[in-house]
C-alpha cells in the first residue's frame, strides 16, 4: 500500500512550529515534499531540515503572509522549485488578547491581515495554479473561536469566522475546478500561542468545558488534514471538521 501523499507538493504556512509544524511533517510522513511558508528564519529552516531527513524534500521561504506580495513571491519560489502545488494549508495565524472596548486599530488590522488576508490571498495565488491544472486540495485552519465568541478575543473571533465564509465562499467558485476548499476548527491546542495551558486554569477549564478533559497536542489535527489532502477527499468541499474534544458539544 503505498503512501497516501506520495510525491504531492504541499505548502503550509506558518509551519515552523505547532499546527503548522505537525501537519507539515504529517504530510512528509505520508510522502510529500512540503514548502514550508514561515515568518522566524530559524523554526523555518529547522522544519526544512527534519523533513529532509524524512527523505522528502523540502525549501524555506520566509514570508510575511500578512504582505500579498511577499504570498505572491512564495508562490512563485515554490513553483520555481516543485513546478506545481497540491496542496495547500493555510495555517499561519496569531492570537492577541485584548477586551472589546481597548481593541486597537493595530492589533484589529494586525489580526485581520495575518489571520484572514492571509488566507485568501494565498488561496488566490494558489487557486490560480490549481485551476489551470483543474485539481488541487486547499485547507484552511479556522478555529472554534468562529462559533463561539471568547472573552477577550474578539478581533480573532471575526477573523476566524471570516475563515469559515471564505471556506464555503472559495469552495463555491472552485468547485468547477476540481479544487476541494475545506476547514479544520481546531478547540484549544497546546501550542506556543497557549502558553496557559499548563496552568491550574486550564485544567479547571477542560474539566468544565471540554468533554475530553484535556487540551488535544498539535499531531491531533493531522488526521483531519490528511483525510482533506488526501483523494479520499474528493467528494468533500465547503466543510469544516471541528477538532475540539467535544467542546461545541455543550
Amino acid at each position: 500500500m503505498g503512501q497516501r501523499l506520495e510525491d504531492k507538493i504541499a505548502i503550509v504556512t506558518g509551519s515552523g512550529r505547532g499546527i503548522g509544524g505537525a501537519i507539515a511533517l504529517a504530510f512528509a510522513r505520508e510522502g510529500a515534499h512540503v514548502a514550508i511558508a514561515e515568518l522566524d528564519d530559524e523554526t523555518g529552516d529547522a522544519m526544512a531540515k527534519k523533513i529532509q531527513s524524512l527523505g522528502r524534500r523540502s525549501l524555506f521561504v520566509k514570508t510575511d503572509m500578512s504582505v500579498k506580495g511577499e504570498i505572491d513571491a512564495m508562490v512563485a519560489s515554490v513553483l520555481a522549485e516543485f513546478a506545481t502545488i497540491d496542496i495547500l494549508v493555510n495555517n499561519a495565524g496569531i492570537h492577541l488578547m485584548a477586551p472589546f472596548l481597548e481593541v486597537p486599530e493595530e492589533m484589529f488590522d494586525r489580526t485581520m491581515n495575518t489571520n484572514l488576508k492571509s488566507q485568501f490571498f494565498c488561496t488566490q495565488a494558489v487557486g490560480r495554479h490549481m485551476a489551470e491544472r483543474q485539481q488541487g486540495k486547499i485547507i484552511n485552519i479556522s478555529s472554534i473561536s468562529a462559533e463561539i465568541a471568547d472573552p477577550g478575543a474578539s478581533h480573532y473571533c471575526v477573523s476566524k469566522g471570516g475563515i469559515q465564509m471564505l471556506t464555503r465562499a472559495a469552495a463555491l467558485e472552485l468547485a468547477e475546478y476540481n479544487i476541494q476548499v475545506n476547514a479544520i476548527a481546531p478547540g484549544t491546542i497546546k501550542t506556543k500561542l497557549t502558553p496557559w495551558y499548563d496552568s491550574q486554569d486550564s485544567v479547571d477549564y477542560c474539566a468544565k468545558f471540554v468533554p475530553a478533559g484535556r487540551f488535544a497536542m498539535p499531531e491531533e489535527l493531522c488526521g483531519a488534514a490528511l483525510y482533506l489532502a488526501s483523494d479520499d477527499a474528493s467528494y468533500t468541499t465547503g466543510a469544516t471538521i471541528v477538532v475540539d474534544g467535544g467542546l461545541m458539544t455543550q
